[in-house]
């Protein structure tokens, strides 16, 4: 369930992404189990989901708000990265609009595969 916060920041971030339809897409999964979400004050919002990307598991960083910690996905990619092998995952993969992540990924180990529907597509083995 999210708070009104959360559910706020999600649509706002889909409509910047033209993907309105982000928020209905988030609740739905979260009311079926098939999606999990971390937050704190610090790390920020994380919606993750199990996806399937040629032919293995992996886990999808679907959403990710950003909290006071300046420094979040060094902070927190290793907690991702054991949250994805403990559930049998062997990728973790991100989608964004945001041109900056071409620069910033690889950085942390991220690769860029073939992009998708305008969104360019990050995966890292774990």
């Amino acid at each position: 369930m999210l708070t009104k916060s959360q559910h706020k920041q999600i649509r706002r971030l889909g409509e910047r992404s033209a993907y309105p339809e982000l928020i209905d897409e988030v609740e739905g999964a979260l009311s079926r189990g098939s999606a999990v979400i971390a937050s704190n004050e610090d790390m920020g919002t994380v919606v993750f989901r199990a996806t399937h990307h040629e032919g293995e598991l992996g886990m999808l960083v679907w959403v990710a708000i950003g909290g006071k910690c300046r420094n979040a996905i060094a902070n927190y990619l290793p907690k991702f990265e054991l949250m994805a092998r403990r559930g049998y995952g062997k990728f973790i993969m991100f989608e964004t609009r945001r041109k900056g992540f071409r620069r910033l990924a690889p950085k942390f180990g991220f690769t860029e595969t073939h992009p998708r529907d305008g969104f360019f597509v990050f995966k890292k083995e774990v």
